[in-house]
């Protein structure tokens, strides 16, 4: 009977449960994984900003040497001045149809607001024009590299145009 009474009273004292340090610990350990998980998303959503940035820069790119190489013009600008080409002017972050002095069709080049709080978050490293020739060709001297950066090195995406106009 004793042996009994003490296996009833065990069973009586006996938790299936968890105790309060083994919780503390299963949630420090989430928690800290967690972090790690959310650092590891920012990082990688930051870089294709960037990268995104780099394509939109290629894309317009490609899009202001077609417009040269197809002769594009504002007749009522250019009527009767022939079209020098396409012009991507990086200081003002803008691409432009050019007749001699007279420019038209001006647009954004790249939008550097990536978060749209009205604040450029992705800069590029060339201040420069670049005039794409009506036969193909730029007036480059020599070829550039332009990189686009959000400031931390490991995430800078390179873009490179050639005085031929080939644009990687």
């Amino acid at each position: 009977m004793r042996n009994s009474l003490f296996t009833n009273h065990q069973l009586l004292f006996t938790n299936p449960g968890f105790t309060l340090i083994e919780v503390l610990v299963a949630v420090g350990i989430i928690g800290i994984l967690t972090s790690i998980g959310v650092s590891s998303y920012n990082s990688f959503n930051a870089k294709k900003q960037v990268e995104s940035v780099a394509e939109e820069l290629k894309t317009n790119l490609r899009l202001v040497q077609s417009k040269a190489v197809n002769n594009e013009k504002d007749s009522s600008v250019c009527s009767s001045t022939p079209l020098d080409g396409w012009v991507a002017d990086f200081s003002s972050n803008s691409y432009y149809g050019q007749c001699g002095i007279p420019t038209f069709g001006s647009k954004t080049l790249v939008d550097l607001d990536v978060d749209d709080d009205g604040t450029d978050d992705i800069s590029l490293s060339w201040n420069g024009a670049i005039l794409f020739k009506v036969l193909g060709g730029t007036d480059l001297a020599s070829d550039i590299t332009i990189t686009v950066s959000d400031g931390v090195p490991a995430r800078n995406v390179e873009v490179t145009v050639s005085t031929s106009g080939e644009i990687e």
